[in-house]
């Protein structure tokens, strides 16, 4: 995958970028992190029906998921299921822990973002 990504880590400068999402078979795969970016961490994932990304927390970080296409479910605890459908976006807030499940017959295909949540975030 190419990266048209150019950083000076000295001087702290970054640059726009574009990355090319990933055609290859496989679950996942990192887009965007630093020292690319500031804070922010991205990736692609492709789940095959009834296969998850296995429950895990945000931490002290946010996370945003963008459904490219299939159905899902986004399994918050303490909140329960939300459904995820194409062209979706999904919000995770920091200190959760989540599941995103492929659900029906075709791959679920989405990126996501995650970055670190900033202060007042509400999360004490």
């Amino acid at each position: 995958m190419e990266r048209a990504f150019a950083v000076d880590t000295g001087a702290k400068q970054r640059r726009a970028g574009v990355v090319a999402l990933p055609t290859g078979s496989g679950t996942g795969s990192g887009l965007v992190r630093p020292p690319q970016s500031a804070g922010m961490r991205s990736g692609f994932v492709r789940l095959s029906p009834e296969q998850d990304v296995g429950l895990h927390s945000t931490g002290a970080n946010e996370e945003l998921i963008v459904v490219l296409t299939g159905h899902g479910d986004l399994v918050v605890d303490g909140q329960g299921v939300l459904h995820l459908h194409p062209l979706h976006v999904a919000y995770v807030p920091p200190q959760t822990k989540h599941d995103v499940i492929c659900r029906g017959c075709e791959e679920l295909q989405y990126v996501y973002a995650v970055s670190p949540a900033g202060p007042g975030d509400g999360r004490g």
